[in-house]
């Protein structure tokens, strides 16, 4: 389980694009180990479990952002990206495009 705690940012851009940012802190509050739980398809009834310990448990960082631009009235396109920082097991990175239909 990760706590955190930060800050969110939308700016008023008009009912067309809305961008956000966040920022926040994160730290770990369930201990410092992982588990990982897998059964093979050919296997179903043998299920394998590994613990992976994390290197720390300080806090680290995490920035995130993305926009929401309207076409229409029913249609957006939306893109996120993400990224961590200080993170002792190594960072995180990731990002989203896609395309949003209201009915």
């Amino acid at each position: 389980m990760i706590a955190s705690a930060g800050l969110e940012w939308r700016p008023e851009l008009g009912d067309a694009i809305s961008p956000w940012l966040r920022a926040t802190a994160e730290k770990s509050v369930h201990g410092d180990t992982r588990d990982v739980l897998y059964a093979q398809a050919a296997a179903p009834g043998v299920i394998n479990r590994f613990q992976i310990l994390s290197a720390s448990d300080r806090a680290y960082g995490d920035v995130s952002g993305g926009v929401s631009a309207r076409i229409g009235s029913h249609l957006a396109i939306e893109a996120t990206i993400h990224t961590s920082f200080s993170r002792p097991e190594g960072n995180d990175y990731g990002g989203f495009a896609g395309v949003k239909l209201s009915l």
